[in-house]
């Protein structure tokens, strides 16, 4: 289909003298221009759907097919060779295969303690002392 379409427009863009600029060959056969066409309008939409069914009803019949299951199971495990099937397929374990869980990381270590330095001394100006002066007692102890 891509073929026949791809071929077509090689036509027409020859053939047609608006579209091409090389001179046409005479004997090329040359398709009618296309008409212009307005797309076709899409369909109507459905209405909406109207069950005929309730909610009870829809439910009774989901009920009716699980049963209808669970019964056809049964049915099927009265079967011996069914029932032997099963029992070999019991023990079957599956593990899944998944990377092993991540540990936790350890809490961060507590933030440290800011150190206290203690204030640096004023500093000391070292001066020769002052001459000590003999003063007198102030209290003099009896003899």
């Amino acid at each position: 289909m891509r073929f026949i379409r791809v071929y077509t427009e090689i036509q027409f863009t020859f053939c047609h003298p608006a579209m091409s600029a090389l001179p046409l060959p005479e004997t090329a056969p040359c398709l009618p221009a296309p008409a212009a066409t307005a797309p076709r309008p899409l369909p109507p939409r459905p209405a909406a759907r109207q069950d005929e069914l309730g909610p009870l009803g829809r439910q009774a019949l989901v009920g009716a097919a699980v049963v209808a299951h669970l019964a056809a199971a049964w049915g099927l495990m009265q079967l011996d060779g069914v029932r032997q099937a099963v029992t070999e397929a019991a023990p079957l374990m599956v593990q899944w295969i998944a990377p092993p869980a991540d540990t936790p990381a350890p809490p961060p270590p507590p933030p440290p303690k800011p150190r206290v330095t203690p204030p640096t001394p004023a500093p000391v100006i070292a001066a020769a002392p002052a001459p000590a002066q003999e003063a007198a007692p102030a209290f003099v102890a009896p003899e």
